[in-house]
């Protein structure tokens, strides 16, 4: 541990974040944390520093912080997670190269970044980041707090590049890649673009101006991101029967917020309501030897072709 940070001083700071999110008042939390003044100030101080956004209301002589209550994805506690962050942050002056570790935990608390779903704790954003990828999230993180303007090459499925100037607004993660969330100017609409096409990534200096946004909304139904406006008002009524192993293994997740079980003699029955099946067929692909496609006849169609597909190039 770095030399003068001391573990009680840890602990007291936890202390007050704890207190500042049950809404306890300034007075409030100098008395229950016995501290003085001076000492108050120096840790609200040292929590500034490490770069969490806290703001004082001065008429109700409260504090505002962003510290989430949980951590699925990485399965520490928000006390845990907050030794973890705040010692990592305390040790850098030492050590610089710890700089790329405090940019990935710093994810975890960015108003920023959410899973689309919860997916398991196998999945979201404890996947793995590289060092590009960091990077390129941490631009765009900044981007979205200062509202800049950012410009990049987007590489198509054609292997196409063409040039985009985005207002970016959310960065979000599936099981298998990050998007950026934005306000395209050439389309005039919010598209999904996934990091791993982005090129030549640079920040304009001029700012943009927010226009009223929700993540949920424009997700809609979506399994991960793709979702078919057309399907909206009739969604593909999804049933899978789980059997064995996996009847058990896939209660213990809520994979979408239309999720409904029932369990029956030789298994277990999950439905979903979805306007785009492509994601989804992808991911039951996983549990294929333990499943039933009940409904409808587009999923078997799809996960039929696949095989067929997968039958052709490899079982010559």
């Amino acid at each position: 541990m770095p030399k003068g940070l001391k573990i009680d001083i840890i602990h007291r700071i936890w202390d007050i974040l704890s207190l500042i999110k049950e809404g306890r008042s300034r007075n409030e939390i100098i008395q229950l944390t016995s501290e003085n003044e001076r000492n108050f100030a120096s840790d609200i101080s040292r929590l500034k520093k490490t770069g969490l956004k806290i703001r004082y209301l001065r008429k109700l002589n409260k504090y505002e912080i962003n510290w989430p209550d949980t951590f699925k994805p990485i399965r520490l506690n928000s006390k845990e997670y907050f030794y973890v962050y705040y010692i990592i942050h305390s040790m850098m002056s030492e050590n610089p190269d710890l700089k790329s570790v405090e940019d990935k935990l710093s994810l975890m608390i960015s108003e920023d970044s959410d899973p689309v779903f919860d997916c398991g704790p196998a999945y979201g954003i404890s996947q793995n980041i590289t060092e590009s990828l960091s990077d390129i999230l941490s631009i765009l993180r900044k981007a979205i707090v200062d509202k800049n303007k950012i410009c990049f090459f987007y590489k198509s499925i054609s292997s196409e590049s063409i040039i985009r100037i985005v207002h970016p607004y959310k960065l979000i993660h599936t099981p298998i890649s990050w998007y950026l969330v934005a306000f395209c100017e050439d389309r005039q609409a919010f598209r999904n673009f996934k990091l791993v096409r982005i090129e030549q990534l640079k920040t304009i200096s001029s700012n943009y101006k927010r226009i009223p946004f929700d993540i949920k909304n424009h997700l809609a139904d979506a399994w991960w991101v793709q979702d078919n406006p057309k399907k909206y008002k009739n969604p593909y009524n999804v049933k899978v029967l789980f059997k064995g192993e996996a009847s058990q293994t896939i209660k213990e997740y809520k994979f979408h917020e239309s999720q409904e079980i029932t369990d029956i003699d030789n298994g277990t029955i999950m439905t979903w309501k979805l306007s785009y099946l492509g994601e989804f067929a992808s991911w039951l692909m996983q549990w294929l030897g333990n499943v039933e496609v009940l409904a409808p006849v587009e999923l078997k169609d799809i996960i039929n072709e696949k095989i067929s597909k997968y039958k052709e190039f490899n079982l010559k």
